[in-house]
């Protein structure tokens, strides 16, 4: 009994520790970069590449990343344009408000067909959007800028 008792326990070590894997690189060069919510990692001098994956394994030769997780992705929450789009989300209308003297403002479906191109002034410009169905729209400013839109019925 004793002895079968210790064999359970030293199998039940055993598999605890095979289960445990972290990865390792190999390479002759390389490093890897931190910061607040992002990190990046290379190595050099791979001339293969080929990966082997089965339903708990993967294997990499050539490079050690075998696919990109984007976690999080920060929206712009300080203004750096002279930009306002508000209310979002909106209903039936939105207000864009710029310092600019002249600016092309236009509405995108996420498909990126163009709905609506408006040209508007200094100050703020009320848009309609009652004909627009619920969903998700991109504003264009000036080419350069975009501003998630979200209206709701």
């Amino acid at each position: 009994m004793k002895i079968q008792l210790l064999l359970t326990f030293t199998f039940l070590v055993a598999m605890t520790y095979s289960q445990q894997c972290s990865p390792q690189i190999i390479s002759s060069a390389g490093t890897s970069f931190s910061g607040s919510n992002s990190q990046i990692e290379y190595t050099l001098g791979e001339p293969v590449i080929s990966t082997y994956e089965s339903t708990s394994v993967t294997l990499t030769q050539g490079f050690h990343q075998t696919r990109i997780i984007i976690s999080r992705i920060n929206e712009n929450q300080t203004p750096i344009s002279e930009f306002k789009v508000f209310p979002n989300p909106a209903n039936d209308f939105i207000y864009v408000e710029t310092g600019q003297k002249e600016a092309i403002i236009k509405i995108v479906a996420i498909s990126g067909q163009e709905i609506r191109k408006i040209h508007i002034n200094k100050g703020k410009t009320k848009i309609e959007l009652s004909d627009l169905s619920q969903g998700i729209y991109l504003i264009k400013a000036n080419e350069k800028e975009y501003y998630k839109l979200l209206i709701t019925k």
